[in-house]
């Protein structure tokens, strides 16, 4: 007949398998959900890039502008002095 020690054993083996199976289910989703955080991040990231990118082009454009428009405003301001001086 085995011994109380054995059979005490073998139930603390037999939990340790049960809390391994536990780790590795819990492990598993724990990956899964890392996943789905790493997608979204790099999904986020890359619509922030392209936010940036648009939004450093509409700076660029109406700085262009703004100086198309003072150079204009200029040349119209200089004719007008000369159109009066004569």
């Amino acid at each position: 007949m085995p011994s109380p020690e054995i059979g005490l054993l073998l139930e603390l083996v037999l939990d340790l398998k049960k809390d391994i199976t536990v780790l590795r289910d819990e492990s598993t989703e724990n990956k899964a959900t890392l996943e789905e955080h790493a997608r979204r991040s790099t999904s986020s990231e890359e619509r922030l890039d392209r936010l940036e990118k648009r939004d450093q082009m509409l700076n660029g454009f109406f700085k262009i502008s703004a100086g198309l428009l003072s150079a204009a405003g200029s040349i119209v301001a200089v004719l007008e002095i000369v159109r009066r001086l004569h």
